[in-house]
């Protein structure tokens, strides 16, 4: 809910800043005159970081039933929600983030500090709450929410590498 909530308020109070977004054309302002492989190398690795997660995916699928025990059509949602499916919703979450990023820099966090998540939601949630220490504390309270579930996560990926490497 803390993901999307920021979103809803976003669409509801400025939803022009969707095409804004859309028609941003860089920091330099020129559109399609060059490249800079840099910031093209630095765009590239968020997206090959989905490499990554997708194999997660496959640790994900082995605890599907048998195929068949809840339905033939219920068992290829499942698998396709699970395993190659996932990268709609990480495409999504890549989008979501260039879209923060964007609102970032329209409303003046210097380009460093804009693709730091804390500073892309405290923008997002100043859309939602009129107080700017309510927008902190839901920042802090996402970020506090969204770490519990990375440790989780990385708890759960080290347990199953010890044990695989353990049977090896």
């Amino acid at each position: 809910m803390l993901h999307l909530l920021p979103f809803v308020f976003i669409a509801s109070i400025d939803s022009a800043s969707f095409e804004r977004w859309t028609k941003f054309t860089g920091i330099a302002g020129v559109s399609g005159r060059s490249i800079d492989l840099v910031l093209f190398g630095t765009a590239a690795t968020v997206v090959f970081s989905l490499i990554a997660q997708i194999g997660e995916q496959v640790d994900f699928l082995r605890f599907l039933p048998a195929r068949g025990t809840p339905g033939k059509r219920a068992w290829w949602a499942a698998y396709l929600a699970a395993g190659p499916g996932s990268i709609i919703p990480g495409m999504l979450k890549l989008l979501a983030g260039s879209f923060l990023a964007f609102l970032a820099v329209e409303h003046f966090v210097p380009l460093p500090k804009a693709v730091e998540p804390t500073r892309m939601y405290l923008v997002a949630f100043g859309y939602v709450f009129s107080s700017p220490q309510m927008a902190l504390a839901f920042t802090g309270a996402f970020v506090v929410i969204s770490q519990l579930k990375i440790n989780v996560t990385n708890a759960y990926a080290g347990s199953i590498a010890w044990s695989t490497s353990f049977r090896a």
